[in-house]
């Protein structure tokens, strides 16, 4: 099994990994849940959710308007019911563009606590080979590295 340490280079578990399988279930979900962070901290995801639902949201809403000026409030039920339906689903639509900002960072702040579950199973322990790195010193940008394996994890001291 190849395992990529903080630094992002790949290691080889090999004879040295003796994981249970459900800590190679937590560590993949915590490095799922890293990318998916990632992916939704950049500016370009918001802008193009929010630009694609404003995409969805005119055309339902134009219909919506169009039906009333062309045919006034001298619309059938049906006529009424069906193309109010699109007006309002393009006005809750337009909605939905605008707060996607703010659900995006809820999103995010949920996975970060859920990361935060996963690494503190992890803590201080080299996720390759298991060698307890408690109080070795961490390098200059933040990583302590296993003398075991060579792996680099940003590990806390649980005293700070």
């Amino acid at each position: 099994m190849k395992i990529k340490d903080d630094r992002g280079v790949t290691h080889s578990g090999g004879k040295k990994f003796v994981r249970s399988a459900l800590a190679i279930r937590d560590f993949d979900r915590m490095r799922m849940v890293e990318k998916r962070i990632e992916q939704k901290s950049r500016v370009s995801t918001a802008f193009w959710e929010m630009l694609c639902l404003f995409a969805v949201s005119i055309p339902f809403i134009l219909i919506g308007i169009n039906s009333l000026s062309q045919h006034g409030f001298n619309l059938s039920l049906e006529s009424i019911l069906f193309q109010g339906v699109f007006g309002v689903l393009g006005f809750l639509i337009l909605a939905a563009a605008i707060t996607r900002p703010r659900t995006l960072n809820r999103e995010r702040m949920k996975l970060t606590r859920e990361l935060e579950v996963y690494r503190s199973q992890f803590q201080g322990v080299c996720l390759i080979c298991e060698y307890n790195l408690a109080g070795l010193q961490p390098e200059p940008d933040g990583c302590t590295v296993c003398p075991e394996c060579g792996g680099a994890w940003r590990i806390q001291d649980p005293e700070s």
